[in-house]
């Protein structure tokens, strides 16, 4: 060591008890207070001087892109030749995989969107045919043909070893009808070895990339098939996949993803041959991986939260608690005692349909009315996945008169008094607003106890419903009698804290099927009132005059704007919107309002900005959607949107000061 350049400055050495590549490694201090990691290998070995050589030029252009990591330092040969050496800056922070059981699941999914944009830029470096190489030991030249010869002898050899895995053969028929879909791939730079063994945490919460032993080139998505654990870290590795595509992954991802992953895992299990203390982790990873895509029948794996979704405000993540409300199927009526009436046999055939929808979902607790007919509805769901129900006492249905009111009054006349007035009720029943207190003092209980996660609750038609008003004042009598006769009936919410910031009414009969109602009711708030939002909306002025945009397919024009995307503030939604929709390249942008849009079975939240547009520019290639741009003096006469806009642009004229003459 001591013919190491600089060696004489150092004042630390402490070898590094960590990894499994073979290498000496030792924490360096410096006399002028730097901090190295040092690693050493066999001149001539697999880590040895070429390698080295090739991981420190490879990493010199990572770090010019300011990615996070032990940037490389020096690298050479010691001990009169026999050795060489990489010294790397060393970085700070705590090994991710040490701490990430005591992070929140909000917290691992912001790491993995950080970890997947950093993937990103690592994978943006160019390669050429001067640097293109490989450290994988089947690499012989051409990459698309080496792979899929390496696979084969992978799946060959797995044969050999005599392991039975129930579900192995799956993977042989899958990568022999899918492996074409490999030879177009592009080839860029890789990491080779991203998991969340080799990030370091920092202590202002940013992410270090660590272990570069084995960069070199090739398909870029092959580098997700370092995932080994994400069944026990599936928020982080959901932010992996959506920071690096910057939203949802397309089908073609999970497809290709599919095979690297599954013919990994068999090769660790080869591997684990001449490691038996590794081989029952081996041999569980490869069992697990066959469960992750349902024996190769589905290549979107069931780690993958397709609906775990969290709001970005000022950088910050904010996760979404989702309660899953199912209203109980058909009961049978002739037994009076409410608490234990049972279900009909419709009823109980009709629960498969709650079972199928909850299916997906990843649901974490199953609670429920203790009342017979609302814990045998969701019952179904919880004995087929292992859920104790909990029941809560106040999730019950309201105590009720009605069989006297409907002789004296009528069933529907009575209802329509008690949502007339929440405090009415006739001899010893209870009024809605009774049961509308108990019923949202239970809910917050449940958003505290199971804050950022997703429950599904059994509950009753009168109870769910005095819910959905609490939160939607909108909804009253005649929308209580619409779904009377739905059983059972969903209601999805989605929780900021307590607050209610989206909702959706699904009828299970009726799946993917949009109400034909027409009815809309736009509210609009302060700013920063709604929070949780989903869609942005821009009114932007561009020489004096309003500017909207028109779809191709549509004749009807209307404001830039749309969804807000995985990783983005609604800021940054804003300002994507504005230039893909209108080719705005300078402009000046500021948020103005929230709103909310309440329909018949849906309500979301947004945000409103105001723009002044400096310079127009061509609209995006990749923006297929809008064929033009037009300036408008006012509201156009013809729009999308005609029940919200123009309750907006009252607000936006309002708020920006403009007279109505100047308009």
């Amino acid at each position: 060591m001591t013919d190491i350049k600089n060696h004489e400055t150092f004042v630390k050495i402490e070898p590094i008890n960590k990894g499994y590549s073979g290498q000496e490694k030792y924490y360096i201090e410096t006399a002028d207070s730097q901090r190295l990691l040092l690693k050493i290998s066999d001149a001539d070995g697999y880590w040895g001087y070429e390698s080295k050589k090739k991981v420190f030029n490879i990493m010199k252009n990572f770090a010019a892109l300011n990615i996070q990591m032990c940037d490389p330092i020096d690298f050479g040969l010691c001990n009169n030749g026999k050795s060489a050496y990489l010294a790397l800056k060393w970085c700070d922070g705590d090994d991710l995989e040490d701490i990430i059981t005591s992070l929140s699941e909000t917290t691992r999914y912001a790491l993995g969107i950080k970890a997947g944009e950093i993937l990103r830029k690592i994978h943006s470096v160019p390669i050429t045919e001067k640097n293109l190489f490989s450290p994988a030991y089947w690499y012989k030249g051409n990459w698309h043909k080496d792979y899929i010869n390496a696979a084969y002898e992978v799946l060959d050899e797995f044969n050999k070893t005599g392991v039975q895995i129930e579900g192995s053969d799956t993977i042989f028929r899958y990568f022999e009808k899918n492996k074409h879909l490999i030879d177009d791939r592009p080839l860029s730079f890789t990491h080779g070895d991203y998991h969340t063994g080799n990030f370091m945490v920092t202590e202002n919460g940013d992410l270090s990339v660590v272990d570069w032993d084995m960069v070199g080139c090739g398909d870029p998505w092959e580098d997700f098939s370092a995932i080994n654990n994400a069944d026990v870290y599936p928020h982080f590795t959901t932010g992996l996949a959506r920071g690096y595509f910057g939203g949802e992954p397309p089908a073609e991802f999970w497809n290709v993803t599919a095979i690297y992953l599954s013919i990994r895992a068999l090769s660790c299990v080869n591997w684990a041959m001449g490691y038996p203390e590794s081989f029952e982790s081996c041999v569980k990873n490869a069992k697990d991986t066959l469960i992750w895509f349902d024996n190769m029948r589905n290549p979107v794996p069931t780690w993958y939260l397709k609906d775990f979704h969290v709001q970005w405000i000022k950088d910050t993540a904010i996760c979404l608690t989702t309660v899953y409300f199912i209203r109980h199927a058909e009961s049978d009526i002739s037994v009076r005692d409410g608490r234990i009436r049972p279900l009909t046999e419709k009823g109980l055939a009709d629960r498969k349909l709650v079972t199928e929808f909850l299916q997906d979902k990843n649901i974490d607790a199953v609670l429920s009315s203790p009342f017979k007919r609302a814990v045998d509805t969701v019952a179904d769901f919880a004995e087929k996945n292992d859920f104790e129900i909990e029941l809560v006492e106040d999730f019950r249905e309201r105590k009720s008169d009605i069989d006297f009111a409907r002789e004296t009054f009528g069933f529907d006349a009575y209802m329509e008094r008690q949502w007339a007035d929440f405090n009415y009720t006739y001899s010893d029943g209870e009024c809605l607003a009774k049961v509308q207190k108990r019923n949202i003092a239970a809910l917050n209980e449940v958003l505290n106890k199971y804050k950022n996660k997703t429950v599904a609750i059994g509950t009753h038609g009168t109870a769910l419903s005095t819910i959905i008003n609490y939160y939607d004042s909108t909804y009253g009598f005649k929308d209580f009698m619409a779904m009377v006769n739905i059983l059972p009936w969903v209601v999805r919410m989605d929780f900021y804290g307590n607050d209610c910031a989206r909702m959706e009414k699904i009828n299970l009969f009726n799946l993917g099927q949009n109400s034909n109602d027409g009815w809309w009711k736009v509210n609009t708030a302060d700013l920063g009132v709604l929070r949780a939002y989903k869609y942005v909306v821009i009114f932007s002025r561009y020489q004096d005059k309003w500017l909207y945009c028109r779809a191709k397919e549509r004749d009807t024009y209307e404001t830039a704007g749309g969804h807000i995307e995985q990783g983005e503030t609604p800021l940054e939604a804003a300002k994507r919107e504005l230039y893909e929709e209108t080719g705005a390249v300078q402009f000046d942008i500021t948020p103005a309002f929230d709103y909310s849009v309440h329909r018949p079975n849906v309500y979301a939240n947004g945000q409103v900005f105001f723009a002044h547009i400096h310079e127009l520019g061509d609209i995006p290639d990749y923006e297929t959607t809008i064929t033009d741009v037009k300036l408008f003096d006012t509201i156009p006469d013809k729009m999308r949107f005609p029940q919200i806009l123009p309750v907006l642009f009252e607000r936006v004229k309002k708020i920006i000061c403009l007279t109505e003459t100047k308009l």
